[in-house]
């Protein structure tokens, strides 16, 4: 009889038996009754992995992810690595290519490794077979998300207040005299509708009643935000302000604008959201909404090392995002197309 089976039997997670095993006050005393009279029905006396599981000394940590090269990806990532460095945690990283068979495989793989916790990156795992597969895996151990907020024991949430920050976009450019906006959308994870929900949002509240013929659905990458504005162009969609919801795609639009004979920031502004490295290199530069990548890595190292040390943090933690301004965005100079 080991840790998982005890937690098995009692019908509750790892971190449950943690707390009780810690002494806890953090727990039902319903539950806390049950739990002990099954230790005590198996003379249950913790091995020393099943004593690393309980006191998050076995010091390693799972971290799936799409793709790290990815500028966001990459950078929440290495902000978690260095985070659980400095507690002398080793962290395993997976990428997934947002593919679903790899990520129920590194999934699998890594609750047979037993890890510590899992921290799962991004907003692709989001069909209905990988959520089944990410609840089972947290009756076993800890689980937090990062851009996703699933329901269930075990399992945490760190997300980016997305919609807050494409909606501070409509509001900057309306404030502007932008009344012709349009939003370019080049993906549909939970991210992307969450952002597009904040789009219609700043639109309504700006007055403006155009929100669902101004969405122009694109591929991702730069070639998206190219092809998008083309497409806008070619549709005959007058705007004088782009919103992205990426800033690969909004340099694309500023390729696509440059293309159109359209002078970028000046005659149509632009804005993109991470404010990565490239919205400081782009021609002009970008205006984008900053979403703390950083900050929602070490949040996630932080909400996970409370777990493992028997808490129960909040089950969701929201990171406010902030729009810093650059070159992109200009008052409306009166003309569209």
């Amino acid at each position: 009889m080991n840790i998982y089976d005890i937690a098995r039997e009692a019908g509750v997670s790892i971190a449950t038996i943690s707390r009780v095993l810690n002494g806890s006050p953090k727990v039902k005393e319903s539950t806390r009754t049950r739990i002990e009279r099954i230790l005590e029905k198996h003379h249950y006396s913790p091995s020393a992995f099943a004593r690393g599981m309980v006191y998050g000394s076995m010091h390693t940590i799972g971290v799936l992810t799409v793709d790290v090269r990815d500028l966001y990806f990459g950078t929440v990532t290495h902000a978690i690595e260095q985070a659980f460095s400095r507690s002398g945690y080793t962290t395993v990283l997976c990428n997934t290519g947002g593919i679903p068979e790899r990520q129920l495989h590194y999934l699998e793989l890594l609750t047979t490794k037993k890890v510590d916790g899992i921290i799962l990156v991004g907003s692709y795992f989001d069909n209905r077979e990988l959520e089944e597969a990410i609840r089972h895996v947290a009756a076993r151990i800890p689980v937090i998300m990062l851009n996703r907020d699933l329901q269930g024991d075990n399992i945490w949430s760190v997300v980016c207040d997305e919609a807050q920050g494409i909606s501070a976009c409509v509001a900057h450019l309306s404030a502007l005299g932008h009344r012709d906006i349009i939003y370019i959308r080049d993906t549909t994870t939970f991210s992307a509708m969450r952002k597009l929900s904040g789009f219609r949002r700043g639109m309504e509240s700006a007055g403006l009643e155009n929100a669902e013929a101004a969405v122009i659905e694109t591929g991702k990458g730069i070639e998206g935000g190219i092809n998008g504005v083309l497409r806008a162009a070619e549709l005959g969609v007058p705007f004088s302000a782009v919103v992205t919801g990426d800033d690969v795609c909004a340099a694309g639009v500023i390729k696509g604008l440059k293309k159109l004979g359209r002078i970028p920031g000046r005659e149509v502004s632009v804005t993109g959201f991470n404010d990565s490295l490239l919205a400081r290199s782009t021609d002009p530069e970008l205006s984008s909404v900053n979403s703390r990548p950083e900050e929602m890595g070490e949040t996630a190292v932080s909400i996970l090392s409370r777990v493992l040390e028997g808490e129960d943090p909040p089950k969701i933690t929201l990171v406010r995002p902030e729009l810093v301004l650059r070159e992109s965005t200009s008052p409306f100079t009166g003309k569209k197309e």
